[in-house]
């Protein structure tokens, strides 16, 4: 049986992740910065009624920062962390498309050794000669970065009652 998938390019590579953990896409728009020291957080935007940190999906893969585009898109996730769902967008390249790809033809990744990759790559598909790395999105932070994203939309929170 297949399963659906949302895709999208971060760099040159093709990445998908389930549509069950994809809440919404929007285009992009600059979030509201906020006081943060870690690097990965871009800031908030308002998105459904509640505040939701924006994540720079390019700098946690490694690659180098990157000006928003007309393809750029803001992906709010919907994970699950120690059983507490949590809420999270992160910037994109460019959204693809929503695919069927059975699981069963997936490859797990190759080794990576400690890498943090090797943490959130749950396989390596293809498709149209063109490799599709799958993401576990429940698996993408640590611990110490998912408390780092919420504290940020706590205190987003509490500036907005200021």
């Amino acid at each position: 049986m297949a399963d659906q998938f949302l895709t999208f390019k971060i760099g040159t590579s093709k990445y998908a992740v389930s549509v069950f953990k994809v809440l919404e896409v929007l285009p992009y728009t600059a979030p509201q910065a906020l006081p943060c020291p870690d690097p990965l957080i871009a800031g908030i935007i308002r998105s459904r009624d509640r505040n939701v940190a924006i994540v720079r999906l390019r700098e946690k893969f490694g690659l180098e920062p990157k000006q928003a585009d007309s393809n750029t898109h803001i992906v709010v996730f919907e994970i699950c962390d120690n059983g507490t769902k949590m809420l999270f967008g992160g910037i994109v390249d460019s959204v693809q498309e929503v695919i069927s790809m059975d699981l069963s033809e997936e490859e797990p990744p190759p080794p990576m050794g400690n890498s943090i990759a090797s943490r959130f790559v749950s396989g390596v598909g293809m498709r149209n000669g063109e490799y599709i790395i799958i993401l576990n999105a429940d698996s993408i932070f640590s611990s110490d970065e998912l408390e780092t994203i919420c504290d940020a939309v706590i205190k987003s929170k509490e500036e907005e009652k200021i």
